[in-house]
């Protein structure tokens, strides 16, 4: 259930490169816990639209609010810290070279969340929920299956505690299977608004109370 308090608002946005024009005059409001789905075919800028939404790229034109502050009035640092990111699966977004647990305390480390102790007892928490055995902790990512990496980068988006998720299409490269364990998980367990950027209507009807199609703002 969304909340009545404003989180994200999105006014007149566009973005072209050049001639291509992606999209314009894309407008829309997001409230704590909502969840909004944004379906676009290959090609429509879904991609783009979460680096902007996650500044890691400039819109062509428009504004984005959070919680009523203009983007651009935040750090990187203090963006980050409400709203994370989950992409499609891929291995390039764990170093390879650290462990589960190094990776996952580097969230809690870089926005000084909890004590080690404590610390220690918030990622046991997301491994149970995310069905995942605490030996995990002592692998490296390369180590994991497809299902379990994407797992491992939703909690590295939830150990902050951000307001909002991005997630970019981050079911499409899995089995049928982890997808829908990780659908479900959100459905059941994840009590942040998200936006799911997303080519799959299954996808976006599950886990969306409102959509928006991209091509409607060509």
């Amino acid at each position: 259930m969304k909340s009545t308090n404003l989180l994200l608002k999105v006014e007149n946005l566009s973005k072209a490169y050049g001639d291509n024009r992606l999209y314009s005059n894309l407008s829309f409001s997001l409230y704590e816990k909502e969840r909004l789905g944004l379906l676009g075919k290959n090609g429509t800028g879904k991609s783009t639209l979460a680096k902007i939404l996650i500044k890691y790229e400039e819109p062509t034109a428009g504004k984005i609010y959070l919680y009523g502050k203009p983007a651009q009035d935040y750090s990187k640092e203090a963006w980050s810290k409400k709203v994370q990111y989950i992409g499609q699966y891929t291995r390039n977004t764990l170093d390879p070279t650290k462990t589960i647990e190094t990776c996952l305390k580097e969230p809690l480390n870089n926005f000084k969340i909890a004590n080690k102790q404590e610390q220690n007892q918030i990622i046991q928490g997301y491994l149970e929920k995310l069905n995942l055995d605490s030996s995990i902790l002592k692998k490296r990512p390369l180590e994991l299956s497809g299902g379990q990496y994407q797992r491992i980068c939703i909690a590295l988006a939830l150990l902050p505690k951000p307001s909002l998720i991005i997630c970019d299409e981050m079911t499409a490269s899995l089995d049928k299977i982890s997808e829908i364990a990780i659908l479900k998980f959100f459905r059941e367990e994840v009590d942040k608004a998200l936006i799911v950027i997303s080519h799959d209507p299954y996808v976006v009807n599950y886990l969306c109370h409102n959509t928006l199609r991209l091509e409607d703002f060509k």
